[in-house]
C-alpha cells in the first residue's frame, strides 16, 4: 500500500512527476542546480504559488486542495534552504509555539543538538552557519511530522555541525519517511537511502542505488 502518491506537473517548471512511496522510505531527490528539486519539495505545502495540474495523495487526501496549516497538522513537514533571521523573537518562543506539547523536551533537544545557548536569542540573528541549521533541525523535531522534507539541511555548516546533524537526524527518523535534497552525498551514506529520484529534463525519474555513486564519480553529465 502506498504511504504517498504523486502525480503531479508544476507549471513549465516539471512537466512529470509520478511516483510513489512507501511508509519509511528515505527517498533521495537529486539533480542539477535549478532541475526544479526545491520546487517539489515546497509544493506538498504549498509554500508556491506555481500553477500546479495532478494530485498528492496523502493520508487519502489530495493535498494539493489543502492550506499549509491543514497540511502540516495531516502530518507533513519541511526544512527550507534558508534561514531567516526575525529580531525580537527568541528561539524559545518558536518552539514551544510549534508543539505546546513537547515544551518539557525543549531542553534536551537543545543540549542534543548543542543549541542550549541559542534558546533565549533571537532566532537566526547573529547566528553561525551551522547554528542556524542545527535550529531548523530542532524546530521540525520539536513538530515532529511523519512525513519529513529536507532540502539542503547539511548546506554551508562545519564538519562538527554535520556530524551533530547526522546523528541526531539518523536516530529521529528511523520511523520516519523522509525525502533529502543535498548536494553533499554524504548524507545519503548516513541515513541510508533506499529509494532515488532524478529530476531531468523536467520529469521526475526512478533510478537505482548505484546511480547515487554514478553521479558522485561522474556529475550528471550522462544525463543530458
Amino acid at each position: 500500500m502506498n504511504y504517498l502518491g504523486i502525480n503531479l506537473s508544476i507549471d513549465s517548471i516539471i512537466e512529470s512527476a509520478k511516483f510513489n512511496i512507501q511508509a519509511n522510505q528515505k527517498v533521495a531527490l537529486v539533480g542539477v542546480n535549478g532541475a526544479g528539486k526545491s520546487t517539489l519539495l515546497s509544493s506538498f505545502l504549498g509554500l508556491n504559488e506555481l500553477k500546479k495540474t495532478g494530485e498528492i495523495i496523502f493520508k487519502n487526501k489530495n493535498i494539493l486542495e489543502l492550506k499549509t496549516s491543514e497540511i502540516a497538522k495531516l502530518g507533513i513537514g519541511i526544512i527550507n534552504q534558508q534561514s531567516i533571521p526575525i529580531k525580537n523573537l527568541k528561539l524559545r518562543s518558536v518552539l514551544e509555539a510549534i508543539n505546546p506539547d513537547k515544551k518539557s523536551e525543549i531542553d534536551n533537544l537543545a543540549k542534543k543538538l548543542q543549541i542550549t545557548h541559542l534558546l533565549d536569542r533571537d532566532i537566526n540573528v547573529g547566528y553561525s552557519g551551522g547554528e542556524m541549521r542545527r535550529t531548523e533541525l530542532a524546530q521540525i523535531m520539536i513538530q515532529n511530522p511523519e512525513l519529513v522534507l529536507i532540502d539542503e539541511l547539511d548546506s554551508g555548516v562545519d564538519i562538527d555541525s554535520r556530524k551533530i546533524i547526522y546523528r541526531e537526524l539518523k536516530i529521529w527518523l528511523k520511523d520516519k519517511t523522509a525525502i533529502i535534497v543535498s548536494h553533499d552525498f554524504e548524507i545519503y551514506n548516513q541515513l541510508e537511502i533506499n529509494k532515488v529520484l532524478l529530476i531531468d529534463n523536467k520529469k521526475v525519474i526512478e533510478k537505482s542505488l548505484e546511480f547515487l555513486e554514478e553521479i558522485k564519480q561522474n556529475g550528471y553529465k550522462n544525463e543530458k
